[in-house]
C-alpha cells in the first residue's frame, strides 16, 4: 500500500468558502480530479455522492471544530486525501454541535480492510 503523497501542496485548501456540505465536497472533488492519474479518471460527481451519503450515516464532525469524512470509491488504488481551512465555519451536525472549520477528507479502495481504513482516519 503506497501511503506516498497523502498530503501534498496541492491537497492543502486554505479559506475555503463553502456554505454546505454539497458544496464543500465538490470544492474537494474539484481538487481530487486534478491531482488524479489520468488512469484513474475520477469522476467528481461520485465523489461528492460518496462523501454526502457517508454523511447521511452519521457526522463525521469529531468536535472542536474538526471534521474527518471519509468514503470508499471503486476505480481507485491508494488513499486520497485533501484538507481545507474553512473560511467560515458551516454546520457538521458534530458531537458537540459546533460548526467546523478544519476539514480532512479520506477517499479509500472500495475494497480496503475495514481496521486499515480505521487506522488511516486516525
Amino acid at each position: 500500500m503506497a501511503f506516498k503523497g497523502l498530503f501534498c501542496a496541492q491537497s492543502v485548501l486554505i479559506d475555503v468558502h463553502a456554505t454546505g456540505l454539497k458544496q464543500l465536497f465538490q470544492e474537494f472533488a474539484a481538487c481530487l480530479t486534478t491531482m488524479a492519474d489520468k488512469p484513474m479518471r475520477l469522476d467528481s460527481h461520485k465523489i461528492v455522492q460518496a462523501a454526502l451519503e457517508r454523511e447521511r450515516l452519521g457526522s463525521t464532525g469529531v468536535g472542536n471544530g474538526v471534521a474527518v469524512p471519509h468514503a470508499r470509491i471503486d476505480g481507485i488504488d491508494r488513499i486520497m486525501t485533501v484538507f481545507a481551512r474553512l473560511e467560515t465555519p458551516i454546520d457538521f451536525q458534530a458531537i458537540d454541535d459546533r460548526p467546523v472549520d478544519i476539514v480532512a477528507l479520506a477517499l479509500n479502495w472500495s475494497k480496503l480492510k475495514l481496521k486499515l481504513n480505521l487506522f488511516i482516519l486516525c
